[in-house]
C-alpha cells in the first residue's frame, strides 16, 4: 500500500503487476507494458544508447506513442531502485516537456 501511497497512478495496477514493476524497477524496458497501463499514451520509453551498457546508469530521454511520435523530455530520467521515485520524476519531466512543447517555453 506505500508504493500507491507514494505514487498514486500504481491504483491503476493489478497487484501482481505492481509486484514486477518493484521487482524489475531498474529494468525500465522490461516493465514497458505496466508503464502504458499507468500512462495511457505511452507505448515505450527511449534510452540513450551508452545508458543501456552494463553497469551504466539507466536513463530515459524520451517517451514514444503508439502512433510512433516521441516526445523529447529536454533532460533525462535517471532510473533507481525506487520505483515511485523514478516514476515520479518521468511524470513531472513529461508535464514539464508538454509544456515547453506547447508554450515553446525553451
Amino acid at each position: 500500500m506505500t508504493k500507491r501511497q507514494n505514487f498514486p497512478r500504481f491504483f491503476f495496477l493489478s497487484d501482481p503487476d505492481l509486484l514486477e514493476m518493484i521487482g524489475q524497477s531498474k529494468e525500465p524496458k522490461k516493465i514497458e507494458v505496466h508503464i502504458r497501463k499507468i500512462f495511457e499514451g505511452i507505448n515505450a520509453v527511449i534510452m540513450p544508447p551508452e545508458s543501456k551498457g552494463r553497469g551504466k546508469n539507466v536513463e530515459i530521454e524520451y517517451v514514444e506513442a503508439s502512433d510512433g511520435e516521441q516526445l523529447n523530455l529536454f533532460k533525462t530520467v535517471e532510473v533507481d531502485s525506487k520505483v515511485e521515485n523514478w516514476m515520479t520524476k518521468l511524470k513531472e519531466t513529461m508535464q514539464s516537456a508538454m509544456r515547453k512543447v506547447f508554450y515553446l517555453e525553451f
